[in-house]
């Protein structure tokens, strides 16, 4: 897959793209990661002047791909920090149960 441009983002992000390229960039960003992160900087490094009105509009079934795109990203993170605590805790129990012989059964309760 070949990534965006950084001017390319650029005009998107400004509005200076049309429907259907404002629709691929879309496309791509949605299955993207290396792209959408650099659009997120590219974003917060140079804010857009003007109103929110110049955010480029998409189509409904676009705007709906990258919204199902970006809920199903914040699922696997969430995910993930639900797997790396519960191995934390599991890892956190084995290292109890093995370190016992050798530091002793510990206060009594």
């Amino acid at each position: 897959m070949e990534h965006l441009s950084d001017d390319r983002i650029r005009a998107f992000l400004s509005g200076q793209r049309g429907e259907e390229e404002s629709e691929a960039v879309v496309e791509h960003l949605a299955g993207c990661d290396d792209c959408l992160r650099r659009g997120d900087r590219l974003w917060a490094d140079a804010p857009l002047q003007g109103s929110a009105g110049s955010i480029p509009d998409l189509e409904p079934a676009a705007a709906d791909r990258l919204r199902h795109s970006l809920l199903g990203r914040i699922r696997r993170a969430e995910l993930w920090r639900q797997i790396v605590l519960l191995g934390t805790v599991r890892m956190l129990q084995m290292a109890v149960a093995l370190l016992k012989p050798f530091v002793g059964p510990g206060p009594k309760s």
